[in-house]
Order: structure tokens, then C-alpha cells, then sequence
């Protein structure tokens, strides 16, 4: 599982990170924190139990995923490193669904 994860997180980072130079460019905006997680739990086969780990209870992974809660900078902590999504990605403010 961890290996399928690390070359998913692979081929998300070629395809959604940016040289800090691009990052100054009109138009060029990393994901917001729900697309980044979607995205990786959809390449990854994961589901909203697999992100319990990081982010608590199934519930609040459903929450999070629905746009109802954001997350918190604890949370933020455990999936920059466990899934390898950008930090940027994560701190930014949801977009409306």
C-alpha cells in the first residue's frame, strides 16, 4: 500500500507542483486542499478510513471531504508528509463546491 501511495504521490507532484518562479505567474494556482485530497485518494484507491490516520474519525474525513469543515493545521501537519501533498495545497482556502 505505501508503495502505491508514494508513486501516486509521484505522479501527482510532476503533474501539480510549480518552481517557486512559476508560482508568480498569473494563472498558474496550486489545488485547493480538497481537489489535492481527492485527487490522491482517487489515484490511490484510498477511501475516507485510510485518511483516519491524519485526520480523525471517518465522519470528520466526510466532513472535510464535503466542504462542510476545513482542516486544521494539525491535520494539515500529518498529510503533508504522509501523502506528500504540497503544503501550499493545504493551507490554501477551500473554493466553493
Amino acid at each position: 500500500m505505501a508503495v502505491l501511495i508514494l508513486s501516486k504521490k509521484k505522479h501527482y507532484l510532476s503533474k501539480n507542483t510549480q518552481t517557486q518562479s512559476s508560482l508568480s505567474k498569473p494563472g498558474l494556482m496550486r489545488p485547493d486542499p480538497v481537489k489535492a485530497l481527492k485527487f490522491l485518494m482517487e489515484q490511490g484507491g484510498l477511501t475516507a478510513k485510510d485518511l483516519e490516520p491524519m485526520i480523525g474519525k471517518r465522519n470528520r474525513a466526510y466532513k472535510i471531504l464535503n466542504r462542510k469543515r476545513s482542516l486544521t493545521l494539525p491535520m494539515i501537519w500529518r498529510l503533508h508528509p504522509d501523502l506528500g501533498i504540497p503544503a501550499e495545497s493545504l493551507i490554501r482556502p477551500q473554493t466553493p463546491a
